[in-house]
């Protein structure tokens, strides 16, 4: 019998040869291995819903639908591209790992609630690097499970429409702050958009190019797009404040290249800090949106793929 009191599900892939033998999920050298990643993740695996199952054995997801309807876990992590694919009917494990997916119910198996994918621990026996990914992926699908509500971080996204409206944001930035600044590139290397964001919350993107006019350009006017480029200089330009990036050395190259602007410093990189810590693992913003936020795949949230 299955507690009702656990928080976190363990889902995985059809069980293999000492599972059937067994009729117990995860046993063998995947089991031992996923026994201590649950130990090094400060799971307790007795407190966790744990279970296997075939795609291709609808009795099997049936059954899996009612259990996890009868636990109502408060999230559950997907072992494996299969398991991904069976609570959330998204695939590419590599692309949606260690993000928070909220299934509305509709996958195969019918569970609505918080999903974390991970990689399962067979795959992890055949390419140990994926290891410390994984340990940390647990880690935050139990900083996530204290309770059933996603709580997605808000954005307020400022898009400006003037001049006045970009001097303005940079004016309201204290001397001393922290601005994470990010660069867009479009066509032919052009810079389509710069974002900047003074707070978790609040971030204000400047764009350049359009798709909606026959310019291509978002600034009605050369000479208003000309003012809005000497603002950037300014601040750019300034040691008012930090500027912090993701691989800076694109950005700084491409604002320089494109619209001869020096930054200067300070600079925080946060590409570099992470590598510098963790050099064992993969330093895109991507992995790093993973690993230390609660934000959504969000690259395959813009392709389409929800």
């Amino acid at each position: 019998m299955i507690s009702k009191e656990v928080r976190i599900a363990l889902i995985g892939e059809a069980p293999g040869a000492t599972e059937e033998k067994t009729r117990r999920p995860f046993q063998g050298e995947s089991g031992k291995l996923l026994s201590q990643m649950l130990s090094d993740a400060g799971i307790v695996p007795r407190d966790c819903m744990i279970a296997s199952f075939s795609k291709d054995n609808l009795d099997d997801l049936r059954l899996l639908s009612h259990q996890l309807a009868e636990v109502k876990p408060n999230i559950a992590i997907a072992l494996g591209n299969t398991a991904l694919w069976a609570l959330t009917s998204h695939t590419a494990i590599s692309k949606y790992r260690g993000t928070i997916i909220w299934s509305d119910g509709s996958a195969p198996v019918r569970f609505k609630g918080k999903v974390l994918p991970t990689f399962h621990p067979t795959s992890i026996l055949r390419n140990w690097k994926f290891l410390p990914i994984a340990v940390a992926d647990l880690i935050k699908a139990k900083e996530n499970s204290s309770t059933p509500e996603f709580d997605k971080p808000e954005r307020m996204i400022l898009i400006p429409q003037m001049p006045e409206e970009v001097e303005t944001f940079f004016a309201n930035i204290p001397d001393g702050a922290e601005v994470a600044i990010d660069i867009e590139t479009y066509r032919n290397n052009l810079i389509s958009c710069i974002g900047f964001s003074k707070t978790p919350s609040i971030v204000m993107v400047v764009p350049f190019c359009s798709k909606t006019t026959a310019s291509g350009r978002y600034w009605t006017h050369l000479r208003v797009e000309r003012r809005v480029w000497e603002i950037l200089r300014t601040n750019l330009e300034s040691r008012r404040f930090v500027k912090v990036f993701q691989n800076g050395l694109y950005d700084l190259r491409y604002l320089f290249a494109e619209a001869s602007i020096r930054v200067q410093g300070p600079f925080v990189d946060t590409m570099v800090l992470h590598h510098a810590l963790y050099p064992e693992l993969p330093k895109s913003l991507g992995f790093l949106g993973s690993i230390y936020t609660n934000e959504t795949a969000w690259k395959q949230e813009r392709n389409g793929n929800r």
